[in-house]
């Protein structure tokens, strides 16, 4: 039986954002392909999880950095096409603001690029060429 006052601090616990200047890290993530027949996808955070789901790991970088998925440069084919699901518990409960939520993914993705062929993903600094945008009417 959950009392009331468990409801309550589960409640504050998860509506409370962390302090503007915390330093997030995850206390366990989870990494792994994802199901081909899943057909739900994104980013998501909850008062003690995070989730990607169902994204290739070039979102994550595009997301983790600040820049567009077209900015990475000589990742290898699978980047952009595999995809994973990634499963984290922060080591602070509560929620990350966007700038939180990044720094945790590039903490996560520095440890886990050695699984992925110990290569330091490297982010270009030209922007891609312009391209014609033509609006259907």
């Amino acid at each position: 039986m959950v009392c009331r006052r468990d409801t309550v601090a589960a409640e504050r616990t998860r509506n409370t954002r962390w302090a503007a200047n915390a330093n997030p890290s995850f206390a366990i993530a989870v990494i792994k392909p994802a199901d081909p027949e899943d057909r739900s996808a994104g980013f998501h955070s909850s008062a003690t999880r995070i989730f990607v789901e169902n994204d290739t790991i070039g979102r994550v970088v595009a997301l983790a950095s600040a820049i567009h998925e077209e900015r990475i440069a000589n990742a290898p084919a699978w980047l952009q096409t595999d995809k994973y699901d990634i499963q984290g518990v922060p080591d602070t409960p509560g929620e990350p603001n966007l700038d939180q939520y990044q720094t945790m993914l590039q903490k996560l993705l520095a440890i886990a690029s050695i699984s992925f062929g110990g290569k330091i993903l490297q982010v270009s600094r030209e922007l891609p060429p312009p391209r014609d945008v033509f609006v259907a009417r």
